[in-house]
């Protein structure tokens, strides 16, 4: 009896056994590679989306820094009159002090240099032109300097609002197609994200001073 018994123990698992355990095994096997997909994938699109945001904050930074020193072309600073050459909801063009040496007072003063921020296809560029001679006024050529592509993905069709000095553009902002009267420039990015994604939305508001670098 005890013999048999033993015999009986020994025999192992039976068939219906082992394919009740690779079938377990198997189950436990997908659960587990379908949640590690799962999170691999969530991580990405949480990357892609800070690198989306990050890209157009830094585009937007960019803009608001060259806005910030915005100016007329002529010999004197500070003078509103042709300190924006074209103004349009996705393209703004102006003159801007981007050279340490545009000072005011008696001293002659240097050229400012020509950008043009444009979307075009969804992408936000910057076009650069140098002036043609080092004392303003100067000319410029037809040809950018230099083009940039600051971010892709834009989705927003009205980029750039430009806000009249007659009222506190902090609090509210009274559209103008008036050059001379531009007191702030908002700025506005909205840009989708890969993969499905949510669109990140950037914004900036740019007091128009006329100020010196």
């Amino acid at each position: 009896m005890l013999k048999r018994a033993r015999r009986r123990d020994d025999a192992g698992m039976t068939l219906v056994e082992v394919i009740v355990g690779m079938t377990l095994l198997s189950v436990v096997g997908a659960v587990a590679v379908s949640f590690f997909i799962g999170t691999e994938a969530q991580a990405n699109r949480v990357t892609e989306q800070s690198l989306v945001g990050a890209t157009a904050r830094t585009a937007v930074a960019q803009v608001t820094k060259l806005l910030q020193v915005a100016d007329t072309p002529t010999a004197s600073p500070g003078d509103a009159t042709n300190r924006f050459v074209n103004m349009t909801a996705t393209d703004v063009t102006f003159y801007a002090n981007i050279a340490a040496t545009n000072r005011s007072g008696t001293a002659l003063r240097g050229a400012p240099t020509k950008v043009d921020i444009q979307l075009t296809n969804g992408t936000l560029f910057q076009y650069l032109y140098a002036p043609q001679g080092s004392i303003a006024p100067a000319t410029y050529p037809t040809t950018a300097t230099s083009k940039t592509a600051l971010v892709s993905g834009v989705t927003n069709s009205t980029v750039f609002t430009y806000c009249s000095d007659a009222t506190d553009p902090s609090s509210s902002c009274t559209v103008t197609t008036n050059a001379a009267s531009v007191s702030l420039v908002q700025i506005t990015l909205t840009v989708q994200g890969a993969r499905g994604t949510n669109a990140q939305v950037v914004q900036s508001g740019v007091a128009i001073t006329g100020a010196v670098s």
